[in-house]
């Protein structure tokens, strides 16, 4: 079960990478009408979303300790990253 978990955060990494590359730092905090999230707030979540899932198989966390404050639920993005 772990080779396979660790494929897809490799996999969900490489997509991630592809997905913001030609983005400018004034673009990875756009925040576009409609949009509830520009594309930095959700980057930092899915990082934060992954530490938890890791923490259930014993990782010990890595991020920042305001991470869970500033990306976590019921956060909101802010032009400031």
């Amino acid at each position: 079960m772990i080779p396979e978990l660790v494929g897809c955060f490799e996999r969900t990494v490489d997509f991630l990478q592809k997905s913001v590359a030609d983005l400018s730092d004034e673009d990875i905090v756009l925040q576009p009408t409609g949009v509830p999230n520009h594309a930095a707030w959700t980057l930092g979540h899915v990082i934060y979303s992954c530490q938890a899932m890791a923490g259930e198989l014993g990782v010990p966390p890595w991020l920042p300790a305001d991470w869970e404050s500033r990306f976590g639920y019921g956060s909101s993005p802010t032009a400031v990253v």
